[in-house]
């Protein structure tokens, strides 16, 4: 039989050690998780206060409602149609300044329109030197152009057609003025 030279005392002392240490490492690592579960869960609400903020903001101004105080116009101080048109094209396709007069602009047009509805349409004016439809840089019409006319009288007869309609649409036709370069 082997005999122990350790008291059941110093056992129980021994055990009891051993059982402060796993205690002390345990709580250790709660907290140690708990600060990490903390500064994570601060995080999250920052970015989330940061995320709540810029939604407000990006909403406000998306969706504007006017106040009481604020003076909307009626519907008849709206436009009824463009009173002129000012061109500035590149010098591929610029007009000559002495051409304004013999243009015209055309807006309200249909996006399926093309230049033969144009012509078919204004045909009955006089003869036509050039019909320009505006058109995207995907080449998809911006629903308005110009139309060139070889005499002063042919471009009044055109403005005597505002309001025409092409595919369904009526047409605006106004006058087509050179746009002051130096004016603000």
């Amino acid at each position: 039989a082997v005999v122990s030279t350790q008291s059941t005392g110093e056992k129980r002392a021994k055990e009891q050690l051993q059982r402060e240490e796993k205690n002390s490492k345990k709580t250790e690592n709660k907290k140690t998780e708990n600060k990490k579960t903390e500064s994570s869960k601060k995080t999250e609400s920052s970015k989330k206060k940061r995320k709540l903020s810029s939604d407000k903001t990006s909403t406000e101004s998306k969706h504007h409602k006017p106040n009481s105080s604020e003076v909307l116009p009626s519907p008849s101080q709206f436009p009824k149609k463009p009173q002129s048109c000012y061109i500035i094209l590149s010098s591929d396709g610029e007009v000559e300044k002495s051409r304004y007069h013999l243009t015209v602009f055309v807006s309200n047009l249909s996006y399926s329109a093309t230049e033969d509805h144009l012509n078919e349409t204004f045909r009955t004016v006089g003869e036509i030197c050039d019909i320009r439809l505006v058109k995207s840089p995907n080449n998809k019409s911006r629903g308005f152009g110009y139309i060139e006319f070889h005499t002063r009288d042919q471009v009044m007869a055109a403005l005597d057609m505002d309001r025409v309609k092409i595919l369904d649409r009526p047409c605006y036709v106004s006058e087509c003025k050179e746009k002051d370069r130096n004016a603000g």
